[in-house]
């Protein structure tokens, strides 16, 4: 029996030309990312790559930098809310008027406030470290080829953040202490302005006041190598999984010989930083003549760009340095055919590569 051309449509049960018997376009297969960090890198390269990394995984970074940058919002917040309660917004602002000693009392006021809040200052290093971790943590994973969220790279790193505050308190420690020399010189220098008041021996105060610098000055170099020495501790932590001594002993082994790189990354990082000070610097000078409400509206803008700033640029130098410790690691050790190993096996045997 003859079926008209729809029923013939609708009877027909094989395959189309289209499905069957015809070319199928080309679907190239789908590769997983390229590994980078399979060869020793320059200077150039290692920051290419930061910003490289760091641009394509944005959100990520920034999504870290938020603690940090939070944290620092917060404490900032609790300082100018006590000058403003404490009305020591005026007494941080002297005029050209004022009495002989008045400068030196300025500075023994900030001096005084920095102490008052020490513990918000190490509450914001807390954060710094975790940070630090947590951005460790997330280039690892994406080293491996593996997607990771802010709160997965938290969560790796939560557990041990009494082992990040101690490695980064002694990395700034590290920076700090050979300067302190110099800066109890100058401010004793000013204590001593403060209580004469008045200015009969200019060549002591001469001599004082430069004796504070070189010591201030030479303090300074000490600690930047100090801190240059240290800068790999964090990374070696995360992705070994050792203590703050352990860790701290590690960085000085893989940063010996290879110091002048890290300090020309600290020195980008540097002008980072100075580019957002540039950008508060009118307002800082704003708020100088300012009195009340207008100075407390000021100094909120000014903690508002910095809260960006940190959320943006902190992740930079977490990148930075971890890079360089797998760098540092390939050179000396063939850390890259670890790597190359991880990204064959599965993820259920990474845990016992680790042991090998």
């Amino acid at each position: 029996m003859d079926l008209d051309p729809a029923q013939q449509g609708e009877a027909y049960q094989g395959f189309s030309p289209s499905t069957y018997g015809a070319s199928a376009p080309y679907v190239p297969p789908v590769a997983p990312p390229p590994v980078p960090y399979v060869r020793p890198l320059s200077t150039g390269e290692v920051l290419d790559r930061t910003f490289t990394l760091y641009r394509q995984r944005f959100w990520l970074f920034v999504g870290i930098g938020m603690l940090p940058a939070g944290t620092l919002l917060l404490t900032s917040s609790i300082r100018l809310l006590w000058l403003a309660l404490t009305h020591q917004t005026s007494a941080l602002r002297p005029s050209i008027a004022t009495a002989p000693g008045a400068s030196a009392n300025v500075v023994g006021a900030l001096l005084a406030s920095q102490m008052y809040f020490l513990p918000l200052s190490f509450l914001f290093l807390i954060a710094y470290g975790i940070s630090h971790a947590a951005t460790v943590d997330a280039v690892n994973r994406i080293g491996l080829g593996a997607e990771v969220s802010v709160g997965e790279a938290y969560g790796a790193v939560r557990g041990r953040w009494l082992r990040w505050c101690g490695i980064v308190t002694r990395q700034f420690w590290s920076m700090a202490w050979p300067v302190l020399p110099g800066l109890a010189a100058v401010f004793g220098m000013f204590a001593y302005i403060s209580a004469r008041r008045d200015t009969n021996n200019p060549a002591l105060i001469g001599v004082l006041t430069l004796l504070g610098l070189a010591l201030m000055l030479g303090g300074l170099v000490l600690g930047v190598i100090n801190f240059i020495r240290n800068t790999l501790a964090v990374a070696a932590s995360v992705t070994e999984n050792i203590g703050v001594n352990a860790a701290m002993r590690r960085s000085k082994v893989l940063v010996a010989g290879r110091k002048g790189r890290i300090f020309l990354a600290l020195l980008l990082f540097y002008a980072l930083e100075m580019v957002i000070a540039t950008i508060q610097m009118p307002l800082l000078f704003a708020a100088m003549n300012l009195r009340g409400g207008a100075f407390v509206a000021v100094q909120a803008v000014t903690m508002l760009i910095q809260f960006v700033a940190v959320a943006l640029v902190s992740p930079v130098a977490s990148i930075a340095f971890t890079l360089f410790y797998i760098d540092e690691r390939v050179r000396r050790e063939g850390y890259d055919i670890e790597l190359l190993m991880r990204r064959t096996l599965p993820m259920a045997d990474t845990a016992a590569l680790r042991e090998i």
